[in-house]
This record gives C-alpha cells, structure tokens and sequence, in this order.
C-alpha cells in the first residue's frame, strides 16, 4: 500500500557515463517500492545518482522530499531554459569566463553528424574571431600584388593562392588561439573547463554544484539552502565503525598519488586517510556554494593555528564531511569538470624542509574505478547488491535493458569494433579511445561475468548519441533513457521478490550460485593452504613454529598482542589445515559455477 516501507533491504551500485546518468532516478524508484537502501555506491555520474539515492532514502516518507521528488528529475532535466532550447541537463555545465570560447567549440561538435566538423570550424571562428581576422589580414597580402595589367589566368591564380592561404592562415591562427586558450583556461581553471559553479554569461538555471547541494538537501528533508546533508546525517550515527542506517560509498582518483580511494576517506585504526588531507577555503569557494565550505571550515578538524594562518585547514571528520563534496570529487570528468585540490605532507621526502603541505588532485573516480560492482560484497549475501551498467548498442540487438534469463548467459565478453570507426582518423581516435576504454573497465568487465554477479547487472544499451558526452540530449532523449532505468528496476524487483516458474534467476538462485562459487573457490584457496604448509615443513620451519616459536622476532613486527592471541592463531590454522585435509577424496570444485572465482588478498581501497 502507498507510504508502506519495505521490510525487504539491498545494496545498489551504479556505473560512471556523465549525461548517461538520466538512467538511473527511475531505476532507483523503482527499486525503493520492495526495498529500502542499505548500501549505494557508485563513481562518476554513478556517485552522484548514489549521493541522490542516499538522500532520498534518508528524506522517505518526509513530504515533498524522498523518492517521489526523485522520480521527477528526468522531466526536470529535460525542461528547455532558453530561446536556443538548451535543457537543464545542459545548462548544468556552465563554462568560467576562461574557458567560455573552448567550451562553445567542442560542444558544437555535439549530435555528430557528417557536418559536425563544419559546425566545430564555425564555432572556432566565431569564438576566436581576432584570430580568424589575423588570418584574413595574412591573406590578404597577394593581393597587395596583384597585377592588374596581367592576363586572366595570372590573376585567377594569385586569387585562388589568396584563397588558398586565407583557408589555411585561419585555421592555424584560430587553432593557435584555440590551444593557448585551452592551456591558460585549464591552468586557472583547476584543469576543467566548468568549476561547477556559475558560469559567465547569463545563465537561466543553476549551474551544477551549487543545484546538487540544494538538490541532495531537498531529497533528505532539510533545508535546501541550509546546511548540507552529511555522512553522519546518512550513518544515523557519529560512530564510522558501527553498521551504518544508510551507508554511501563513492569512488574518487587522486592522480597525485597514482589511485582511486573510496570517500568518505577511511578513518579507523587501520588507516587516517581523511587526517592526512587539507583544504584550502579561498579555494573551495570556487568549486562549492557558501553554505558547503563554511560548514567544512566550522568543522575542520583542531589543527594547529599557524595551518590556518597559511590558508590550510584540515578536512572534517568523515561524518562531518558533506555528501556533495564526496559526488563532486568523484565526478570530475577530466576536461569537462575540474579536478578538485586537496593537500597533504610527502613523508617520503627525506629532508624535513621538503616536508611541507604540496596540493594532491582528485579527479574522475572512473579513471581508476569506473564500475565498482564488489563493493558492498560478502562471501554470501545477506541481501542483493543489484548493479546497474552502461553499454554501447550490441550490433544484433535494439538499444535498451539486457539482463540474462539463464545462469549460463552473459558469460561472453563485449567486443570493442574500434577499427570499423567512419572518417579519415576514425580507426586512429577508435583505437586510443578502446584503450582508454580498457584501461579503465578491464576489471569490471572481468568481474561481471563471474557467478553471481552477472545475474544482478543489469546492462542498459545506448546508442551513440544517448548519454556520454552528448550534453545536449533532448527531452525526448532523457526520457527513453530513463525509462530503460525503470525498466531495469522493475525486472530487478520481479526476479528477486517474486517466485514465479518463468523466473530462473530469483533470490533463491542467487543465494545457491553465490554459495556454490564460494565454496569451490575457498576450498582451493585451503589446497594452496595445505601444500605451502607441507613444503615448510619439508624445507624450512613450519608456520606452526613459526607462531609458537616468535621470541626472535622484532617488537616493529607484528608480534602477537598476547599468550591468547597466540594460542587462537594456532588454532585457526590448525583448523584450516584440518578443512582442507577431511574432504575424503572428494571436491567441491567440480561442477561449480564457472568461471570459477579465486580468493586473492587485495588492499582496501
């Protein structure tokens, strides 16, 4: 019955696709009908429909927030706010002053077309138009020699060089002003061509951060120019280690360091990622609305005076940390959207008065994690982490919602066709764009097709002019795209609520493949145990000395805590050995789901 919550929980994961996004609201809607949100992820365009998701089940049942405001954001984005007919969705990426010129010209490369160039040239010449008159100015010098007293044909020539010359002085001279607009825009820019923040220029709607801020407050039921909605306010508890009521998780690339971290940073015994990190407020103020950076001032962590003199504060604990940095940190795709600075101490440098505060850039989550599909997971389920990806158009099937109806489909991989691109230099950007493609979604794309996952994606196909960059996507675009994301919700909700004979790939499905997969791949994680351990015993001390025996080892290593500890490592290997042993000639291995997954250790992110 309408306003009934569900008794029924899952996690959520959502891929990164910019403008592809559109997808998602329907989708998540959907699935709020049988289930409540426990765990959302996602990267990119992915963070922020996750951030959206988080704050509307945190706003449910709340009046004019939760997910009946969600549900009307496909029409919202695709309202006309100007003569030109621009959308909302376009009118979120608003360019600064700097990079206003370069962003006009790519965009009118938008909606492709074997024409796209000419409109890319015009744009160029109207948004440089001192160089394209320098290159008239370059053009016209023949003239200057023109020979009236010559024949025809001598003058035919000399105007057609003229002509000639004009062509190629504007392109050099407008594609010069081009690259040095484009240098100095992204060095002021924080390398992107939007901050997010207004534009210059009259724009009618609000530009991206500052509408996602009021956005995310709206679907939570707080203020939307007040405060922002927070980790802490998503936990329903200041504890970061306790189950949280509603747990976000976003991906983030910190090119500085070479690798993704998951926001909010960690900040357990483990690790102090978030207490290594500094803002900048002169900074921030030009990457996030007022109300944002003065909480994260008010709520920076204690730090020394002379930091804060110098401009430095520490970022806040992760509860206190806004859930609009996170999204925005993580879709900050390179070019398009600027990257976001924060600071921090290289305590590898040796000498201590190299030793200082150096920025550290964070940019698009997907370049390092386009599609975390294993974020929430356990061994087994407790509940279903649906995930929802973005594809090309298959080229035997029409654009839309593929999900497998059988536990041994979607095991094949997708091709990439780079070769076959159209134009002069279509193979050529064809095959740097699949490389990037590759090394971006190498692991996911793997990971998806393993048991157990591949039956809760659900993969939406585009065509080539739906989602990605096409930023000027029309109403009528928006909203097929969105209902491909309803549809996808509303199969998610018949496969793992309902028990019905047409339904293979059920909740009870799930939870026999998982399993199945689990044990045949931890039994051969406990082989490997087992012959490590008689190859010790054979060549060198056994591990059981080794945890018995460990007065020789050094206090900086890892010693145990106490006798007790000791005792239970022991055991615990024992116990193991013991597992791997009793099998009685017999293996779990054999007819398990295939491909069969392998247990590895991995460092967290």
């Amino acid at each position: 019955m309408p306003g009934t919550v569900p008794d029924r929980f899952c996690d959520l994961i959502m891929k990164g696709g910019i403008t592809s996004g559109v997808v998602y609201p329907l989708a998540i809607c959907e699935l709020s009908k049988a289930f409540r949100f426990r765990s959302i992820g996602g990267t990119s365009v992915g963070a922020i429909a996750a951030a959206a998701a988080a704050a509307a089940e945190y706003g449910r049942g709340k009046p004019g927030a939760g997910f009946e405001l969600l549900a009307g954001l496909p029409q919202f984005l695709g309202e006309p706010v100007n003569s030109a007919k621009d959308t909302r969705l376009f009118s979120l990426f608003q360019p600064q002053q700097s990079t206003r010129p370069v962003f006009r010209t790519l965009t009118a490369a938008l909606g492709g077309g074997r024409w796209a160039w000419l409109r890319v040239l015009a744009a160029a010449f109207r948004n440089f138009p001192l160089a394209f008159l320098s290159g008239l100015a370059v053009a016209a010098i023949p003239f200057s020699t023109l020979d009236t007293d010559g024949t025809a044909w001598q003058q035919i020539v000399i105007v057609a060089l003229t002509l000639l010359l004009a062509a190629v002085a504007c392109l050099v001279f407008t594609g010069a002003a081009f690259v040095l607009r484009l240098r100095r825009g992204l060095a002021d820019n924080y390398f992107g061509l939007c901050t997010g923040m207004a534009g210059s220029g009259a724009f009618p709607a609000m530009a991206l951060t500052p509408w996602l801020h009021e956005y995310l407050n709206t679907l939570a039921g707080l203020d939307p120019g007040g405060r922002p909605l927070t980790f802490g306010d998503l936990w329903g508890k200041s504890d970061s280690q306790s189950e949280p009521r509603i747990c976000l998780e976003v991906v983030t690339t910190c090119l500085t360091m070479g690798r993704p971290f998951h926001l909010p940073f960690r900040d357990d015994e483990e690790a102090h990622e978030s207490k290594q990190f500094y803002f900048r407020p002169d900074e921030f103020s030009d990457l996030f609305p007022t109300p944002v950076v003065d909480w994260m001032v008010k709520h920076s962590r204690d730090r020394d005076v002379p930091d804060r003199q110098k401009g430095f504060y520490a970022l806040p604990d992760p509860q206190n940390l806004p859930v609009v940095v996170a999204a925005r940190m993580s879709l900050s795709f390179p070019l398009l959207l600027s990257a976001v600075p924060l600071y921090a101490v290289d305590l590898s440098r040796k000498d201590e008065a190299d030793r200082v505060k150096e920025v550290c850039w964070f940019s698009d989550g997907g370049i390092g994690s386009n599609f975390p599909i294993q974020l929430f997971d356990a061994p087994v389920p407790r509940w279903p982490t649906f995930a929802i990806d973005l594809g090309e158009k298959h080229p035997d099937f029409d654009a839309g919602v593929f999900m497998p109806k059988t536990n041994g489909e979607a095991i094949l991989p997708d091709w990439s066709r780079f070769g076959q691109t159209p134009g002069f230099l279509g193979p050529m950007f064809g095959f740097a764009f699949a490389t990037l493609d590759t090394m971006m979604n190498w692991s996911h794309e793997t990971q998806a097709r393993l048991p157990g996952y591949r039956d809760r994606i659900a993969v939406i196909r585009l065509n080539p002019l739906d989602g990605g960059l096409n930023l000027n996507m029309d109403a009528g675009q928006i909203k097929r795209l969105s209902e491909y994301g309803r549809q996808a919700g509303v199969e998610f909700v018949r496969r793992f609520t309902e028990t019905s004979p047409d339904v293979q790939l059920d909740w009870h499905n799930h939870r026999w493949v998982r399993l199945r997969s689990f044990l045949g791949c931890a039994e051969a994680l406990l082989k490997q145990l087992e012959r490590t351990c008689e190859f010790a015993e054979e060549h060198h001390e056994s591990f059981e000395d080794l945890i018995t025996g460990c007065d020789g080892i050094p206090k900086h290593a890892y010693r145990w805590r106490n006798e007790l500890q000791q005792h239970l490592a022991s055991q615990t290997l024992q116990a193991l050995r013991d597992l791997s042993l009793d099998t009685d000639g017999e293996s779990l291995v054999p007819c398990s789901p295939k491909p069969r997954p392998e247990l590895r250790p991995r460092p967290r992110i």
